[in-house]
């Protein structure tokens, strides 16, 4: 066995206020993709963050997330698409919002990604 490097994998600690997440549940839940719909699932992450959401209910510090370019990647292919919540204007407009601040969220994992395995 030969070894040569360490790699390590970036994540990005997120804080999405109660309407922001529940705007991603509604999209996930209504998404066409079978693998977007298991994330919000039993055993889903998206699931996962809404034990930790009511968990930590204390401060929004505890709130946060720590969250994987393949799960914002996922939440950001939910929200791509237009739902029953365009019914909502309030709904519809933090689905745009989140749409941009998940891409930069997303070029933001990938330039540490490439600072620190100096790639690019």
């Amino acid at each position: 066995m030969k070894t040569s490097n360490f790699r390590y994998k970036v994540h990005i600690e997120v804080l999405f206020t109660d309407e922001e997440f529940n705007v991603i549940e509604l999209c996930m839940l209504a998404h066409y993709d079978g693998c977007v719909k298991a994330a919000a699932a039993h055993g889903g992450f998206l699931y996962g963050w809404k034990n930790h959401r009511n968990i930590n209910m204390r401060s929004s510090d505890d709130r946060t997330l720590t969250c994987s370019f393949e799960q914002l990647d996922i939440c950001a292919k939910a929200i791509e698409m237009p739902t029953h919540i365009t019914e909502n204007y309030e709904r519809e407009t933090i689905r745009f919002r989140l749409a941009r601040e998940i891409k930069s969220a997303l070029q933001s994992i990938n330039a540490e990604t490439r600072r620190r395995h100096g790639e690019g």
